[in-house]
């Protein structure tokens, strides 16, 4: 670490320092946030598939919640178990196979509107808005790998023009 610091400019090291602090503590919040966010998405599809008496329903709903950092990925891969262990359980059971797609739109409408914004929003501090310009903006840029990367990539970039402005302002005005 005292190598790479010994590349800095001395006369910009404490800044870049702070920068890279709050770089730092932005995608350890991000990280932490969503761990939590996938964790509490497991632990929700894990037990109401259980509920459901479905076959491995607590190893779908385990591995939907750790695949949900992924978006629609997650969710995707579980409505596809789900649903065929369904088939080949109950057979073509209507009222099966519409509760378990009933609990993964549940497990979705919970997890965009109340534990993403609530536990991986609010610690980034990035307003909805700045989100869904990154999303556009990342995702054109880089496919479906920037649509994966677009959150912490908007947090860095939040970040890195917080500290210009402030820049700008202690020189210019």
């Amino acid at each position: 670490m005292s190598k790479l610091n010994g590349y800095l400019p001395r006369e910009n090291y404490k800044l870049i320092r702070g920068i890279l602090r709050e770089i730092d503590d932005t995608l350890t919040s991000y990280i932490r946030g969503q761990i939590n966010v996938c964790l509490i998405l497991g632990a929700i599809y894990s037990i109401l598939l259980s509920c459901t008496g479905l076959n491995f329903g607590f190893a779908i709903g385990f591995l939907t919640g750790l695949l949900s950092f992924i978006p629609y990925v997650g969710m995707f891969v579980g409505v596809v178990l789900g649903v065929t262990v369904s088939i080949f359980q109950w057979g073509f059971d209507i009222s099966q196979l519409s509760l378990i797609a009933l609990i993964f739109f549940c497990g979705q409408i919970i997890e965009s509107n109340m534990l993403t914004p609530k536990l991986v929003g609010s610690r980034i501090g990035l307003h909805p808005a700045w989100m869904i310009f990154g999303l556009f903006f990342f995702g054109d840029l880089l496919g479906f790998i920037g649509v994966i990367a677009a959150v912490p990539l908007t947090a860095i970039c939040s970040v890195i023009i917080k500290h210009i402005a402030l820049e700008y302002q202690v020189r210019f005005a």
